[in-house]
């Protein structure tokens, strides 16, 4: 996913003699290519985000569109008070691009885990927020923030994300539909990011048992599409799934929606719950642990809707 939006910044920085890529202290292997065809135009500021910060709001300031890449948690949490002051306060156009969103550096251990990244940025006004989950939608995202007149969030995976357009169904208002006709499913997976392709995994599996699962995914997280929530307000029953915090998420914020329409089915968050993790591995470890990898989904899937035709 890193690689693709790379890819789509340098196309881009073709076009536009504004863009400023600022990294702190990240990036190798990654940026080289920028830094030598634009070396005018990018800074790796190193380990010091908040000035970091206060740099990107300052170019806005000037007429520079400011691109500001490091690590999920270095960059929404060591910097809040930053980025609210400097940027959003201002209304200043600065794209924030996290990388290792989720669980994606498990191996680093908790200080490098983001599972409040997204509730941090969406409580900031005029912020726009972006989850992509496959690595073509980075560009879409990119895109998306750069014809907004405002600060964007970008929270990007790591690497190695699959190509997931071979499941896709239909794609409308920024939201996708993977697996089974959102109209004509048992369920609904209501997901974002990279762990779309856990929840996809998982209604393939559960289709094999006779079990229609359709997986709504979405690209903006803030706001939620309007299609998006079209979608959900028809469903007798979602579950939502993020690799993030199930307190104040996208799933809270999608619920919260759908219920001033008068929303009557059942809906059930899965994710991160309340505490911090204490254990060390891969992404795919920490996923089971949490119980929100595909198999763990299906599981829990599974006891919902028997819980529930039991009733």
């Amino acid at each position: 996913m890193r690689n693709s939006l790379r890819d789509a910044l340098l196309e881009i920085k073709q076009k536009d003699d504004g863009l400023y890529l600022i990294v702190g202290d990240i990036g190798f292997g990654v940026f080289e290519e920028f830094e030598e065809k634009y070396k005018d135009d990018y800074l790796n500021i190193g380990i010091c985000e908040a000035n970091m910060i206060g740099v990107s709001a300052g170019m806005a300031m000037t007429g520079f569109t400011p691109i500001v890449y490091t690590i999920v948690p270095f960059l929404t949490m060591r910097c809040f008070e930053q980025i609210r002051v400097d940027i959003a306060m201002h209304n200043q156009k600065v794209i924030l691009i996290g990388v290792g969103g989720g669980l994606a550096y498990g191996n680093l251990g908790p200080t490098h885990h983001s599972f409040e990244d997204i509730t941090l940025m969406s409580m900031l006004p005029k912020l726009n927020v972006y989850s992509p989950s496959q690595p073509s939608e980075g560009k879409e995202c990119l895109d998306m923030a750069l014809s907004y007149d405002g600060p964007s969030y970008i929270r990007l995976g790591k690497n190695g994300e699959p190509d997931l357009s071979k499941y896709l169904l239909s794609e409308k208002g920024g939201t996708k539909t993977y697996c089974n006709n959102s109209e004509k499913c048992d369920a609904l997976l209501f997901t974002h990011g990279a762990i779309t392709f856990e929840c996809i995994k998982a209604a393939n599996e559960l289709a094999e048992l006779g079990i229609k699962i359709s997986v709504c995914s979405i690209l903006q997280v803030k706001p939620i599409p309007k299609y998006a929530k079209e979608i959900c307000s028809k469903q007798n029953f979602i579950f939502s799934v993020e690799e993030h915090s199930t307190y104040h998420s996208v799933g809270s914020s999608i619920l919260k929606e759908i219920s001033i329409d008068s929303f009557n089915g059942k809906f059930k968050t899965f994710g991160i719950e309340d505490k911090f993790t204490e254990v060390v591995g891969s992404r795919d470890f920490l996923l089971q642990y949490h119980q929100i990898d595909s198999k763990s989904l299906v599981d829990r899937i599974l006891k919902d809707l028997k819980d529930e035709d039991d009733k």
